[in-house]
């Protein structure tokens, strides 16, 4: 017996297919996004004070380990949760800017999130902003 197939049949039989791998990748995508854990972070700038939020769901304080370099005013955040079914790791750096306290930072652990918060200081260094004037060059016309 021999099937014969028309462009149009051929056409949704590939369509079909790819249907069917698009599918199954994006399976195989959610089920490794989950698994292994996205972690989110987050970023908020207020009068105040600036804060970095980072989800840390699975995490002890003692499975996490908080450093800053002053040479860079970085903050680094690591860490890692091993057991049988799961493997999770953070290793996440800041940068904060001159106009907030990094010798004191706020590092709170609660219910899975972990918020590192920098106030604002009073007489923090103020931005230098200098406008430059354009020169127009008259040669060429």
């Amino acid at each position: 017996m021999f099937l014969s197939t028309t462009k149009k049949n051929r056409s949704n039989l590939n369509h079909s297919i790819s249907n069917h791998f698009d599918n199954f990748w994006q399976a195989f995508d959610d089920f490794f996004d989950h698994s292994l854990g996205n972690l989110n972070q987050y970023i908020s700038n207020t009068d105040g004070s600036l804060s970095f939020t980072l989800d840390v769901p699975g995490f002890n304080n003692g499975d996490l380990v908080v450093e800053t370099n002053s040479k860079y005013r970085t903050i680094s955040v690591r860490g890692e949760v091993k057991n049988d079914y799961s493997h999770r790791s953070v290793n996440n750096t800041f940068s904060v800017p001159e106009t907030h306290d990094f010798e004191n930072p706020g590092v709170v652990l609660s219910a899975g999130v972990l918020t590192l918060t920098f106030k604002k200081l009073e007489n923090g260094a103020e931005e230098n902003i200098k406008q430059i004037p354009i020169k127009i060059d008259t040669t060429n016309i």
